[in-house]
């Protein structure tokens, strides 16, 4: 991290010594850096907060080198403008998207690491190294998985309410049901 709080153009440092600016949104349709210090920058990093019942999680946006913006030009004000949606970087992949988080295709995510597991009657419940939560029932993939967790939870004891009292989200109804199963 920079060592200094409002850090000149730039808020983190990375390992190789690149000055990195990094913008956190939550619902803005767009990001503004100061063209006043934006020639300090050399990387743009674009996160986006999610908050999903009880639980925050943080998504990608964008992560791209900062002469990517400035080929785009500042806008009339000489700031330069990043839309949260259709970003297109080098090479043409967009990297953007404002149809909030993206989940990952059934095929996508059993590519990732699985990081705990358990069986229930017909149900097979796992979750993934992002935290995401798929069941299985009969070996069918479940499309709406938070119904079936919360019928394991009453059969096998787990809460479905969290410490707040709030019902839990997927991730972490998944995630206690697996603890109390394994």
């Amino acid at each position: 991290m920079a060592l200094a709080t409002n850090q000149r153009g730039y808020d983190v440092v990375s390992m190789e010594g690149e000055y990195i600016s990094v913008k956190t949104v939550t619902s803005s349709n767009h990001v503004k850096f100061r063209a006043s210090t934006f020639d300090i920058v050399q990387r743009v990093i674009i996160l986006r907060l999610v908050v999903e019942d009880d639980a925050v999680s943080i998504e990608e946006i964008l992560d791209c080198p900062a002469d990517e913006i400035r080929k785009r030009g500042a806008s009339g004000d000489g700031n330069y403008i990043v839309p949260i949606s259709g970003w297109r970087a080098e090479g043409g992949a967009e990297q953007a998207s404002n149809t909030g988080r993206q989940r990952l295709s059934v095929s996508e995510l059993k590519r990732l690491k699985e990081t705990g597991s358990a069986n229930f009657k017909s149900h097979r419940i796992v979750q993934y190294e992002n935290g995401s939560i798929l069941v299985e029932t009969d070996g069918m993939v479940q499309e709406v998985t938070k119904p079936v967790l919360r019928d394991i939870a009453k059969q096998v004891g787990v809460d479905i309410l969290n410490g707040s009292g709030n019902m839990k989200n997927t991730r972490s109804l998944g995630a206690d049901i697996i603890n109390s199963l394994s």
